[in-house]
């Protein structure tokens, strides 16, 4: 969470844990969680938390709160929004949306020992997130706690090699999707936590005021388009997720 979405909100927002850690603010949270569930596609006419083609709800995309590394602030806010999404939608999984850094008693194992407010060990055991997430990029790191210590299902939900780094072409970006894809789905494959990933973005053409260098314009790379099919058939083809127990 970037500080300009802080100061989308009225008052005095100045810090991730008075967003976190307000009544007021949680409201506002709780606000747009039920817009987004009781809503009606306009196109099926049924309401998103009753649609089968919708798989999981994300709380927050990317929760940092550096005013309160001891992650107490976002434990109990996730707590309470997770509470509140579960109460409304009993249907569809439902995950943080976490980066994968590590607290204070792992924060070594984050790059740099960085620590931005974020448990993955304690934020994901919450009884109501239903599985895990991590973002990696070439620079970072994959925790393999999901399976060995939450006993939950793990999806990489953010990948991608930009186009503004050092020696980039496109024949790197698909070895590098193609290694990703590939570890994903010898995961799967063994009965290890993992089964999915999503990478960092699609776009098309018209969009390019949105472009941030991971973009992939799949009319213009076909190449990075057949390693993504490939990754397609064969985990749909492949072997389902297992419950870990």
């Amino acid at each position: 969470m970037k500080r300009t979405e802080i100061e989308w909100y009225p008052g005095k927002c100045l810090t991730h844990k008075v967003f976190f850690g307000i009544a007021t603010y949680n409201d506002s949270s709780a606000a747009q969680i039920i817009t987004v569930l009781t809503r009606i596609n306009s196109l099926t006419g049924v309401a998103y938390k009753d649609d089968s083609t919708i798989l999981a709800w994300e709380l927050i995309n990317e929760p940092r709160c550096q005013s309160d590394v001891s992650g107490k602030t976002i434990q109990d806010w996730v707590v309470e929004m997770a509470s509140y999404v579960k109460s409304i939608d009993k249907n569809h999984l439902l995950d943080i949306g976490l980066e994968g850094f590590y607290g204070a008693e792992k924060k070594q194992i984050n790059p740099g020992a960085y620590e931005v407010g974020t448990d993955f060990i304690s934020n994901n055991k919450i009884p109501l997130i239903d599985f895990a997430t991590i973002h990696i990029y070439p620079e970072t790191w994959l925790p393999d706690d999901s399976g060995k210590v939450l006993r939950k299902p793990l999806l990489v939900t953010e990948f991608g090699k930009s186009s503004k780094s050092p020696g980039y072409d496109v024949g790197k970006r698909n070895t590098y999707f193609d290694e990703i894809f590939n570890n994903v789905y010898n995961c799967a494959r063994s009965g290890g936590p993992c089964g999915g990933a999503l990478f960092w973005q699609v776009m098309t053409l018209g969009m390019e005021a949105w472009f941030d260098g991971y973009e992939v314009v799949l009319e213009q790379n076909s190449t990075t388009v057949a390693v993504i099919s490939k990754q397609s058939r064969r985990i749909t083809s492949g072997p389902r997720l297992q419950t870990i127990s």
